[in-house]
Order: structure tokens, then sequence, then C-alpha cells
């Protein structure tokens, strides 16, 4: 019967392996070299243990990871011959994502899994984007009256660390940098507004400042006479206009 065992590697004794199984962890040829209490002993052929090398997985990525919602992320690892990949959001498959390049466009955590036979996975990159500001306008009044007079026009949406641009005919008003803006012309207003990182615009909204008609009087004579005389006093006559005289009082148009 058998009494001493060693274990070899490379025909060399491998210290403390002397029992009938061994854990092979590193390449090299193993061997067993099986010794009997008469002092015979006899070696095993040699067997192959290759231990392959694990792949190496990182992730670069190709500008910032916070953003806003419908921009992206270029996430991407070493690009080897003979290298497999696998992208992960959150732990999870992504369906199609095989090439050593990716978009990240949702947020989440991503990870690349790389194999050669064997596999490992990268440190997570954790990617952000940003929902945009609600960007909308409400007019404080008719959007439609006289020369003269105004509407202001107020930015719904609300949130904090917000910027505001308002615009007429899709051009800056210089200036108009406010929460409010005091239209007092004609044209299509919107407002832009700005996060550190997103920007929304409004609804156009359209402003209609009416012309105030010209307004003059003639007299057909004279403008003192006696008591029981009179004098025609006339106004420009125009289509679709209408007419109202007055005595003793201002007529004052807003």
């Amino acid at each position: 019967f058998p009494v001493t065992i060693a274990m070899q590697v490379g025909g060399v004794d491998i210290s403390g392996a002397t029992q009938a199984n061994y854990q092979a962890n590193q390449t090299g040829y193993y061997s067993v070299r099986v010794g009997t209490i008469s002092g015979c002993s006899n070696v095993s052929g040699a067997l192959l243990v290759t231990v392959n090398s694990l792949p190496v997985s990182r992730i670069y990525t190709g500008g910032p990871t916070t953003f806003c919602v419908g921009s992206g992320v270029v996430l991407s690892t070493d690009s080897v011959a003979g290298i497999g990949y696998e992208w992960r959001l959150n732990g999870q498959a992504i369906s199609g994502a095989t090439q050593f390049r990716y978009i990240g466009t949702v947020s989440g955590l991503y990870t690349v899994v790389t194999a050669n036979g064997c596999s490992s996975v990268s440190a997570g990159v954790q990617v952000n984007a940003v929902a945009p500001p609600v960007s909308g306008i409400t007019a404080t009044g008719p959007t439609s009256f006289c020369q003269g007079g105004s509407v202001t026009l107020v930015a719904t949406g609300g949130g904090t660390g917000l910027s505001y641009q308002w615009r007429v005919g899709g051009v800056d008003i210089p200036g108009a940098t406010g929460s409010s803006y005091s239209a007092l012309n004609s044209g299509n207003y919107d407002l832009i507004v700005n996060t550190q990182l997103c920007s929304d615009t409004s609804e156009l909204v359209l402003v209609q400042v009416n012309p105030v008609p010209i307004v003059s009087i003639t007299a057909n004579g004279p403008t003192s006479f006696c008591s029981g005389d009179s004098v025609l006093l006339s106004s420009i006559p125009i289509p679709n206009r209408s007419y109202q005289w007055y005595r003793d009082t201002v007529l004052r148009v807003s």
C-alpha cells in the first residue's frame, strides 16, 4: 500500500502537498510521486494545467456623465481581438449592446463584461440623465389691447437655479431675463428657461397691439355765435368705426 504521496509541478515537489488530492490554481505540468513502505516509488505522467488570465475590463467615458435628457455619453472599453462584450445597466444585460462602445442615455449604473473564455466585470460608471425644466407662459390680462397698454407675461413651471430669457419673433429681448415681462408691442413671445445643464423653450404667445384711431374735429362755421344759432362739428368718417360726442368732458382712451 502507498504510504507517501508528493505532488509535483515541473518535476519539483510542492511543499506540503502530501495528500491524494491537490487543488491546482497555477499554470504548470503536475505529477504525483507515490511511495510504498518497501521503499519503492513511482511518478505519474505529467498533466498540464493552464490558468488563463482574466481580460481587462474597464470603462472610459467620452464626456460628462451627467447631462440633459435627450443627450448621452459615449462609454467604451479596450477593443481587443477575440474579446466578447456585454454592457449592463443596473446589473441587467442591455439587449444588443455587445460592442466595445455603447452610448448611455438613461440614468443608472453601467458596467461592461469582457470575456475571452474567462470573463471579468468592470467597475460601475454612474450616468445621470437630468430632466429639463418645464417652461410655460401665463398672461395676466388680455393679450390683445390698444396701443399704449401692456400685458404682463409670467413664467410658469417654477424650480430652483433657473435663469430666463424672453424673446419676441425668436430674437432675445435685451435685459429681459426675469421671471416676468411686460409686453408693449405686437409679436410672438416665448421664453427660454435654463438650468445649469438643460434648457426648455415655451410655446409662443401672440400679443396684438391695436392702433388707436386718429380723432379730429372740424367746425363748419364760427364756433362763437348768438344764442339760437349752431355750428356743425364733424369728425373724419371712417367705415366700421363708432362715434360718441362729448360736451364739457374729456374722453380718455386706455
